[in-house]
């Protein structure tokens, strides 16, 4: 939190490392450490500018072959709060009731869209056979590219009408 009447036309820097709960929709951890480094200006009619950088580490897994990974995640982060009360907010401006203004729904916000798709353990991750599930960074299936075992019944039903 910081205190609203000690931030002047020329800010104050902000330093901070928060522990984030990552929404599982991301299909991660349950929490994640964000260091944050940044600026808080008052812009004048009750407005705050928040800029500054994060960044943490990601752990997952491994969009290929499932396997736990880690990877850092660097963002920036420019963000208005504004006083309630005041003045009509914007439509993506943070409001804050008191004289404090907390800057985790800021970072949270920014860390959120900057949150990849996919994530991968390596770049040469071969991932997992599509057939029959080998890991094909350590070994070569024999599948020969055609389902085996509950997949394979199934699609054997299918092509035969039996489904």
């Amino acid at each position: 939190m910081y205190d609203i009447r000690k931030i002047g036309k020329n800010g104050i820097e902000v330093r901070q490392e928060l522990d984030i709960s990552i929404p599982h929709v991301f299909g991660a951890g349950e929490q994640t450490n964000v260091a944050f480094v940044g600026r808080l200006v008052n812009v004048g009619n009750h407005t705050f500018i928040l800029e500054g950088e994060g960044s943490c580490v990601f752990a997952t897994f491994c969009s290929r072959c499932l396997k736990p990974c880690e990877n850092a995640i660097e963002f920036s982060v420019v963000e208005n709060f504004v006083e309630s009360g005041t003045i009509e907010p914007d439509y993506c401006d943070i409001v804050f009731d008191d004289e404090n203004i907390n800057i985790m729904p800021a970072i949270e916000r920014n860390l959120y869209a900057n949150i990849p798709y996919q994530f991968l353990c390596n770049e040469e991750c071969a991932g997992l056979c599509i057939h029959c599930g080998t890991d094909l960074n350590r070994n070569n299936c024999d599948c020969n590219n055609k389902p085996t075992g509950v997949f394979a019944d199934l699609l054997s039903e299918i092509n035969t009408g039996g489904v």
